[in-house]
Protein backbone atom coordinates (compact mmCIF):
# COMPACT_ATOMS: atom_id res chain seq x y z
CA UNK A 1 0.00 0.00 0.00
CA UNK A 2 1.57 3.17 -1.08
CA UNK A 3 1.58 6.46 1.72
CA UNK A 4 -0.53 8.76 -0.82
CA UNK A 5 -1.73 8.69 -4.36
CA UNK A 6 0.90 10.38 -6.84
CA UNK A 7 -0.22 12.51 -9.99
CA UNK A 8 1.62 14.03 -12.73
CA UNK A 9 0.17 16.15 -14.92
CA UNK A 10 1.54 15.75 -19.01
CA UNK A 11 0.24 16.44 -22.35
CA UNK A 12 -0.15 13.57 -24.37
CA UNK A 13 1.94 14.97 -27.06
CA UNK A 14 5.16 15.74 -24.72
CA UNK A 15 6.85 12.40 -24.42
CA UNK A 16 10.36 13.19 -23.67
CA UNK A 17 9.17 15.07 -20.81
CA UNK A 18 7.45 12.79 -19.15
CA UNK A 19 9.94 10.20 -19.78
CA UNK A 20 12.11 12.29 -17.99
CA UNK A 21 9.77 12.89 -15.18
CA UNK A 22 9.53 8.86 -14.72
CA UNK A 23 12.75 8.17 -14.68
CA UNK A 24 13.38 10.58 -12.14
CA UNK A 25 10.77 8.75 -10.26
CA UNK A 26 11.80 5.40 -10.84
CA UNK A 27 15.34 6.37 -9.69
CA UNK A 28 14.10 7.38 -6.35
CA UNK A 29 11.75 4.04 -6.16
CA UNK A 30 7.98 4.86 -6.48
CA UNK A 31 7.44 5.12 -10.10
CA UNK A 32 4.35 2.69 -8.97
CA UNK A 33 3.01 5.22 -6.99
CA UNK A 34 2.14 7.85 -9.69
CA UNK A 35 -0.69 7.76 -12.28
CA UNK A 36 -0.37 9.70 -15.21
CA UNK A 37 -3.44 12.78 -15.81
CA UNK A 38 -3.50 13.52 -19.21
CA UNK A 39 -3.69 17.57 -19.46
CA UNK A 40 -6.45 19.08 -20.81
CA UNK A 41 -4.96 21.22 -23.89
CA UNK A 42 -6.49 24.76 -23.51
CA UNK A 43 -6.18 25.42 -26.93
CA UNK A 44 -9.12 23.51 -27.80
CA UNK A 45 -10.95 24.98 -24.87
CA UNK A 46 -10.23 28.78 -25.14
CA UNK A 47 -12.99 29.77 -27.98
CA UNK A 48 -15.22 28.28 -25.39
CA UNK A 49 -14.74 30.11 -22.43
CA UNK A 50 -14.17 33.70 -21.94
CA UNK A 51 -10.97 33.93 -19.88
CA UNK A 52 -8.04 36.41 -20.39
CA UNK A 53 -5.61 33.43 -19.49
CA UNK A 54 -3.71 32.17 -22.37
CA UNK A 55 -4.30 28.47 -23.69
CA UNK A 56 -1.54 27.06 -21.29
CA UNK A 57 -2.54 28.46 -17.95
CA UNK A 58 -5.93 27.82 -19.08
CA UNK A 59 -5.27 23.87 -19.85
CA UNK A 60 -3.50 24.08 -16.46
CA UNK A 61 -6.23 25.22 -14.13
CA UNK A 62 -8.89 22.86 -15.83
CA UNK A 63 -6.95 20.32 -15.44
CA UNK A 64 -6.39 20.77 -11.90
CA UNK A 65 -10.22 21.18 -11.68
CA UNK A 66 -10.35 17.58 -12.97
CA UNK A 67 -8.17 16.35 -10.68
CA UNK A 68 -10.08 17.33 -7.53
CA UNK A 69 -13.40 16.41 -9.21
CA UNK A 70 -12.38 12.82 -9.46
CA UNK A 71 -10.59 12.11 -6.48
CA UNK A 72 -12.92 13.82 -4.33
CA UNK A 73 -13.64 12.27 -1.14
CA UNK A 74 -10.29 10.12 -1.45
CA UNK A 75 -9.42 8.25 1.34
CA UNK A 76 -5.35 9.40 0.76
CA UNK A 77 -3.41 12.11 0.38
CA UNK A 78 -2.67 13.52 -3.29
CA UNK A 79 0.69 14.69 -4.14
CA UNK A 80 -0.20 16.14 -7.96
CA UNK A 81 3.41 16.73 -10.21
CA UNK A 82 4.14 18.95 -13.29
CA UNK A 83 5.98 17.06 -15.68
CA UNK A 84 9.17 19.44 -15.16
CA UNK A 85 10.09 17.95 -12.08
CA UNK A 86 12.68 15.82 -10.21
CA UNK A 87 12.48 14.52 -7.18
CA UNK A 88 14.74 13.64 -4.35
CA UNK A 89 16.71 10.57 -4.95
CA UNK A 90 15.41 9.60 -1.40
CA UNK A 91 12.06 9.92 -2.09
CA UNK A 92 10.60 6.98 -0.65
CA UNK A 93 11.96 7.87 2.40
CA UNK A 94 11.62 11.62 2.63
CA UNK A 95 8.59 12.39 1.25
CA UNK A 96 6.16 9.72 3.39
CA UNK A 97 8.38 11.08 6.55
CA UNK A 98 7.68 14.65 5.38
CA UNK A 99 3.86 13.62 5.12
CA UNK A 100 4.09 12.58 8.41
CA UNK A 101 5.62 15.24 10.19
CA UNK A 102 2.96 17.56 8.79
CA UNK A 103 0.27 15.32 9.92
CA UNK A 104 1.49 15.37 13.37
CA UNK A 105 2.81 19.25 14.07
CA UNK A 106 0.44 20.99 11.26
CA UNK A 107 -2.52 19.11 11.31
CA UNK A 108 -4.92 22.10 9.65
CA UNK A 109 -2.69 22.38 6.35
CA UNK A 110 -4.44 22.05 3.42
CA UNK A 111 -1.14 22.03 0.86
CA UNK A 112 2.21 21.02 1.53
CA UNK A 113 4.22 21.87 -1.56
CA UNK A 114 7.92 20.17 -1.73
CA UNK A 115 9.27 23.04 -3.77
CA UNK A 116 8.42 26.53 -4.73
CA UNK A 117 9.37 29.77 -6.28
CA UNK A 118 11.83 32.20 -4.48
CA UNK A 119 12.30 35.74 -4.37
CA UNK A 120 15.44 36.67 -3.86
CA UNK A 121 14.67 39.12 -1.09
CA UNK A 122 13.39 35.91 0.82
CA UNK A 123 16.79 34.48 0.69
CA UNK A 124 17.72 34.65 4.27
CA UNK A 125 13.83 32.92 5.22
CA UNK A 126 14.85 30.12 3.57
CA UNK A 127 18.46 30.39 4.28
CA UNK A 128 17.76 29.71 7.90
CA UNK A 129 15.43 26.82 7.66
CA UNK A 130 18.18 25.20 5.61
CA UNK A 131 20.69 25.31 8.45
CA UNK A 132 18.23 23.91 10.52
CA UNK A 133 18.09 21.05 8.76
CA UNK A 134 22.32 20.88 8.62
CA UNK A 135 22.23 21.50 11.78
CA UNK A 136 19.64 19.15 13.13
CA UNK A 137 19.10 16.41 10.09
CA UNK A 138 15.40 17.65 10.43
CA UNK A 139 13.37 18.70 7.48
CA UNK A 140 11.88 22.75 8.02
CA UNK A 141 8.73 23.57 7.53
CA UNK A 142 7.60 27.88 5.97
CA UNK A 143 4.59 28.69 6.34
CA UNK A 144 3.50 30.35 3.10
CA UNK A 145 0.95 32.44 3.87
CA UNK A 146 2.67 35.70 3.42
CA UNK A 147 5.99 34.47 1.26
CA UNK A 148 4.37 32.28 -1.35
CA UNK A 149 5.22 33.80 -4.89
CA UNK A 150 3.76 31.23 -7.49
CA UNK A 151 4.74 27.89 -8.95
CA UNK A 152 3.07 24.95 -8.27
CA UNK A 153 5.28 21.93 -9.80
CA UNK A 154 4.87 19.83 -7.09
CA UNK A 155 2.76 19.89 -3.55
CA UNK A 156 0.68 17.76 -2.00
CA UNK A 157 -3.09 18.44 -1.15
CA UNK A 158 -4.29 17.00 2.00
CA UNK A 159 -7.17 14.22 1.90
CA UNK A 160 -9.14 16.41 4.30
CA UNK A 161 -9.16 19.54 2.05
CA UNK A 162 -9.88 18.22 -0.95
CA UNK A 163 -13.42 19.15 -1.30
CA UNK A 164 -12.30 22.55 -0.09
CA UNK A 165 -9.64 23.49 -2.56
CA UNK A 166 -12.29 22.33 -5.67
CA UNK A 167 -14.92 24.77 -4.51
CA UNK A 168 -12.54 27.67 -3.98
CA UNK A 169 -10.87 27.09 -7.41
CA UNK A 170 -13.91 25.94 -9.28
CA UNK A 171 -14.57 27.93 -12.76
CA UNK A 172 -12.23 30.67 -11.04
CA UNK A 173 -10.43 30.84 -14.22
CA UNK A 174 -12.73 33.46 -15.34
CA UNK A 175 -10.48 36.01 -12.85
CA UNK A 176 -8.50 35.61 -15.42
CA UNK A 177 -4.80 34.89 -13.54
CA UNK A 178 -2.97 31.98 -13.27
CA UNK A 179 -4.18 29.20 -10.71
CA UNK A 180 -0.70 29.89 -8.95
CA UNK A 181 -1.39 33.75 -8.67
CA UNK A 182 -5.40 33.41 -7.19
CA UNK A 183 -3.92 30.53 -4.52
CA UNK A 184 -1.51 33.45 -3.68
CA UNK A 185 -4.92 35.26 -3.18
CA UNK A 186 -6.14 32.42 -1.02
CA UNK A 187 -3.25 32.28 0.83
CA UNK A 188 -3.22 35.89 1.87
CA UNK A 189 -6.98 35.78 3.17
CA UNK A 190 -6.29 32.41 4.80
CA UNK A 191 -8.60 31.10 2.78
CA UNK A 192 -6.08 27.86 2.56
CA UNK A 193 -2.99 27.04 5.06
CA UNK A 194 -0.01 25.93 2.67
CA UNK A 195 3.32 24.78 3.98
CA UNK A 196 6.66 24.06 1.85
CA UNK A 197 9.54 21.98 2.92
CA UNK A 198 12.80 23.17 3.43
CA UNK A 199 15.17 22.18 2.00
CA UNK A 200 12.86 20.92 -0.93
CA UNK A 201 12.66 17.65 -1.52
CA UNK A 202 11.64 18.21 -5.56
CA UNK A 203 13.24 20.41 -8.17
CA UNK A 204 12.65 21.93 -11.40
CA UNK A 205 14.46 19.95 -14.14
CA UNK A 206 17.98 21.70 -14.74
CA UNK A 207 16.46 20.92 -18.77
CA UNK A 208 13.31 23.27 -18.39
CA UNK A 209 14.00 25.84 -20.29
CA UNK A 210 11.17 25.21 -22.17
CA UNK A 211 8.17 25.85 -19.98
CA UNK A 212 4.76 24.06 -21.78
CA UNK A 213 2.95 26.62 -20.09
CA UNK A 214 5.04 30.20 -20.72
CA UNK A 215 7.39 28.88 -23.30
CA UNK A 216 11.12 29.79 -23.75
CA UNK A 217 12.26 31.31 -20.45
CA UNK A 218 14.17 34.28 -20.77
CA UNK A 219 17.24 34.95 -19.27
CA UNK A 220 15.83 36.38 -16.09
CA UNK A 221 13.68 33.41 -15.57
CA UNK A 222 16.26 31.77 -15.83
CA UNK A 223 18.29 33.05 -13.20
CA UNK A 224 15.45 32.90 -11.06
CA UNK A 225 15.37 29.03 -11.30
CA UNK A 226 18.90 28.29 -10.91
CA UNK A 227 18.79 30.23 -7.50
CA UNK A 228 15.47 27.94 -6.18
CA UNK A 229 17.49 25.15 -7.66
CA UNK A 230 19.57 25.94 -5.02
CA UNK A 231 17.20 24.87 -2.38
CA UNK A 232 16.79 21.51 -3.37
CA UNK A 233 18.17 18.58 -0.87
CA UNK A 234 19.82 17.24 -3.72
CA UNK A 235 21.20 20.26 -5.46
CA UNK A 236 24.99 20.29 -6.89
CA UNK A 237 25.83 23.68 -5.50
CA UNK A 238 29.12 24.06 -6.98
CA UNK A 239 27.46 23.71 -10.69
CA UNK A 240 25.31 25.74 -9.84
CA UNK A 241 27.49 28.61 -8.99
CA UNK A 242 29.06 27.99 -12.14
CA UNK A 243 25.58 28.06 -13.80
CA UNK A 244 24.92 31.17 -12.37
CA UNK A 245 28.01 32.28 -13.63
CA UNK A 246 27.41 32.25 -17.16
CA UNK A 247 24.14 33.19 -16.96
CA UNK A 248 25.06 36.75 -15.24
CA UNK A 249 28.22 37.38 -16.80
CA UNK A 250 28.45 40.94 -18.29
CA UNK A 251 25.40 42.28 -16.54
CA UNK A 252 26.26 45.61 -15.54
CA UNK A 253 25.06 47.39 -12.41
CA UNK A 254 25.44 51.01 -10.71
CA UNK A 255 28.50 51.22 -8.69
CA UNK A 256 26.39 52.01 -5.18
CA UNK A 257 24.47 48.40 -6.14
CA UNK A 258 27.97 47.16 -6.71
CA UNK A 259 28.99 48.57 -3.42
CA UNK A 260 26.27 47.08 -1.65
CA UNK A 261 26.49 43.31 -3.31
CA UNK A 262 30.32 43.46 -2.09
CA UNK A 263 29.43 43.83 0.94
CA UNK A 264 26.77 41.58 1.84
CA UNK A 265 29.17 39.15 0.17
CA UNK A 266 31.73 40.00 2.57
CA UNK A 267 28.83 40.25 5.84
CA UNK A 268 28.04 36.21 4.83
CA UNK A 269 31.34 35.23 4.59
CA UNK A 270 33.03 33.26 7.11
CA UNK A 271 35.81 36.40 7.77
CA UNK A 272 32.39 38.71 9.28
CA UNK A 273 32.86 39.32 12.70
CA UNK A 274 29.69 40.70 14.63
CA UNK A 275 30.11 43.97 15.94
Amino acid sequence: MTPYRGLFINLAQSEARRNALLSSLSVAGISAWYTHVPAIDGKGQAANLATQLDAGELGLWLTHEKIVEEFSGSAEHLHILEDDVVVAKEAKRLLPMALESADRNFGDWDLLFTETFVPFELFETYRQRMQVFHQRARIAYLDLASCYASCMTSFFLNRNSIEKYAGLIRDKWSVGIPIDLFLRRLLRKRELRALVTVPFLSSISAENDQSNIRGELDMSRRVYDVFRRGFFIDADLNALVQEMGRLTGGAAVSALTQLYLSGYAFYRSDRYVSF
